[in-house]
Order: C-alpha cells, then sequence, then structure tokens
C-alpha cells in the first residue's frame, strides 16, 4: 500500500523516465487540496527512481473556503435585509448550493457572482467577489 502522492509520483515517473537526468536530479512538489485536507509532497526524480522528500498535510480544505465564504455573503445579506440566512436551513442551503459555483468560477477566474432567488423571507439576493477579496 502506497500514499497517494507517491501513487502520483510514480504514475508521471514512469511516464517521463527519459526526460529525467541520471546525474541532476528533477524535484517536483505535488499537491492536493480535498474537501477537508490539504496535502503536498515534494519528489525528487532521477532516470530509474524517485525519492520522497518531504510530505506534509494539514485538516484544511474546500469546505474551509465554502464556510468562509458563507459567512462573507451571509453578512452581506443580513446588511442589506437585516435576515441572517444561517439561522435558517432551507436558506443556508440555498447559499451554500451557490456557493460552491461561485467556488468554482472563482477558480479560473478573477471575479465571481453570486445570485439566489428568494433566499430567505422573499428576499432575492446577488453579489460579487474577486478573488483578491476571497484570499484576504
Amino acid at each position: 500500500i502506497m500514499n497517494e502522492h507517491t501513487a502520483t509520483a510514480l504514475a508521471y515517473g514512469i511516464y517521463r523516465t527519459n526526460d529525467f537526468d541520471p546525474e541532476k536530479p528533477l524535484v517536483v512538489a505535488f499537491c492536493s487540496i480535498g474537501h477537508a485536507l490539504f496535502s503536498v509532497s515534494i519528489v525528487e526524480f532521477v532516470r530509474g527512481k524517485l525519492n520522497v522528500l518531504c510530505e506534509r498535510s494539514d485538516l484544511v480544505g474546500g469546505r474551509d473556503m465554502d464556510e468562509c465564504l458563507m459567512r462573507e455573503f451571509a453578512a452581506r445579506f443580513k446588511k442589506k435585509t437585516g435576515a441572517d440566512p444561517l439561522t435558517s436551513k432551507k436558506a443556508a442551503f440555498k447559499l451554500e448550493d451557490a456557493i460552491g459555483k461561485t467556488k468554482k468560477i472563482l477558480s479560473a477566474n478573477n471575479e465571481a457572482g453570486i445570485s439566489v432567488e428568494c433566499l430567505m423571507e422573499d428576499e432575492d439576493f446577488a453579489s460579487n467577489i474577486t478573488r483578491a477579496d476571497f484570499e484576504e
């Protein structure tokens, strides 16, 4: 049994074995961010072998990004309407669904919008966020 990054590194190395210099190592970072975990491995390749130099992980992932966006957009909605969508399960689910789409758009663009009809108390919600604001 091997961990995910070692398997990825092995697959990477198998198909590029002729690209590696037998004398000069090539160092590659393999990163993965999942729902709840971020991990990275630093791997050194020379022709015919690989050496895992370092592996680290942290309990931070996509769900933490979703939570940050939820708090931000809920605060904006509350400022506009006085109602807090996080106090209603239905409104929170609607907001969470829209945030998932917004996060995907934001991963490839500098700005993304969010729009939810009848988020709470018959109030629609629309807003934008830039990648720079999200990264803060």
